[in-house]
């Protein structure tokens, strides 16, 4: 299956991010980045209308599966932010589920020798921790980015069309007390 560049380099610095994990291969990060409901989630925090395209070729076979429109820096950026928020939540479950075979024992002690294991539930709450970090930089990101696309309604002031028009039904005419400026 092929997908386009813009798509292998996003998910190429995601997966460079996590560094080398077998649970998070290029094929789950894909999956995941294509996901209806996670696309679904960016559209709803930023208003928007990306959704999964497949290519065909002249025959209609599938030939490779996109995101259209293309995402820009500031959308993948945030993108980026919705996936780091997930991956630190599901780490924080995994920490707790006992998936890192923490055992029981914390600390032991022989002689001079010490080794200490960390706590299941310390590591989840540090996770945890990067969790709702990664959620703050989401909604920060959100937040800039309806900023920079929000548009003036009106930039001289007035908002109001002087006028009337003509309401057949009872032949009379109608002044609106106020009409967006064109």
């Amino acid at each position: 299956m092929q997908y386009p560049k813009w798509l292998n380099d996003f998910v190429n610095n995601v997966s460079s991010d996590l560094g080398d994990r077998d649970d998070y291969s290029s094929t789950y990060l894909i999956g995941w980045f294509l996901d209806p409901a996670n696309l679904g989630y960016l559209n709803n925090q930023i208003d928007g209308c990306y959704e999964v395209t497949p290519y065909l070729s002249n025959a209609g076979k599938v030939t490779g599966i996109g995101i259209e429109p293309q995402l820009g820096n500031q959308e993948q950026s945030i993108y980026k932010a919705n996936f780091d928020t997930f991956f630190y939540g599901r780490e924080a479950k995994m920490a707790l589920s006992g998936s890192y075979n923490i055992g029981a024992w914390t600390t032991l002690k022989e002689g001079n020798s010490t080794i200490t294991r960390v706590n299941r539930s310390e590591l989840a709450r540090t996770y945890q921790g990067f969790r709702k970090d990664a959620q703050d930089n989401a909604n920060n990101l959100v937040k800039q980015y309806l900023k920079s696309k929000s548009k003036a309604q009106s930039v001289d002031g007035t908002d109001v069309v002087d006028g009337g028009y003509w309401a057949e039904a009872n032949r009379s005419v109608y002044y609106p007390r106020s009409e967006p400026g064109l």
